[in-house]
């Protein structure tokens, strides 16, 4: 879990482990526990660790631009987050393969067999307002792993938006079956704020199962939105 404090001024997010939280306070390089809660939540196979140093690392992922530098009490609790994503890293990597081949089993396909999926963006409703004026400016990112498959058009002020052919809600996903279930863990759709002058902010995503998708039978399907609860983000 990564945690950042309630000050807006903190430039950076610390990791909390069992042998930090049963102490009052961390070394000098961090704040106080008390006070501190959970900010940041991303997919482990979209994290990418890049930078290190002895009691720090410095994480981005693959999917978007965040990029942010994480500080441990010790060297060692650092090693120990590093190693912790590396496994789980390889464990998902093995999920997927055992997820194809059961896909594979179910519909008798091969990983050379075609997916062509068409899918259409409907509409969100209850966005966060992210503007000045109480609205959003919204439109939908589409990415399966580090590949953005689709882009609509932003509706302008509304937190309801309502995609249409004309705002690009339609668009055809064409791979095979081995790269459709190798490229990430889902289909992930994030709902994005335009702004003119300052960066996009991003209202909030939904990751969907790449077998939902190839089960699905035409008929409309509903997701809620994640948020992520820190500060205005590029997307």
């Amino acid at each position: 879990d990564m945690y950042s404090s309630d000050d807006n001024s903190i430039e950076t997010v610390s990791v909390v482990s069992k042998s930090t939280l049963q102490s009052t306070r961390q070394s000098s390089r961090s704040r106080t526990i008390c006070g501190w809660r959970k900010y940041y939540s991303m997919p482990v196979d979209q994290l990418n660790i890049t930078k290190t140093e002895k009691w720090k690392c410095q994480i981005t992922t693959r999917s978007t631009r965040f990029k942010k530098w994480i500080i441990f009490a010790t060297e060692e609790e650092r090693l120990a987050f590093q190693n912790l994503v590396y496994s789980l890293q390889v464990k998902i990597k093995n999920w997927h393969q055992e997820h194809l081949m059961s896909e594979l089993k179910a519909s008798n396909s091969s990983p050379s067999t075609p997916v062509n999926l068409l899918v259409e963006i409907v509409s969100a409703t209850g966005l966060r307002n992210a503007d000045i004026g109480g609205l959003s400016d919204p439109f939908v990112k589409v990415r399966l792993g580090n590949r953005v498959l689709h882009t609509t058009k932003r509706i302008d002020n509304t937190l309801n938006p309502i995609w249409t052919t004309e705002t690009n809600s339609l668009f055809l996903i064409t791979d095979t079956m081995d790269e459709f279930f190798h490229s990430g863990y889902a289909v992930t759709f994030e709902v994005i704020d335009y702004d003119v002058l300052g960066k996009n902010a991003i209202l909030g995503f939904a990751r969907v199962p790449q077998g939902v998708l190839l089960k699905a039978t035409g008929s409309r399907l509903e997701f809620p939105l994640e948020e992520i609860k820190n500060r205005r983000k590029s997307a």
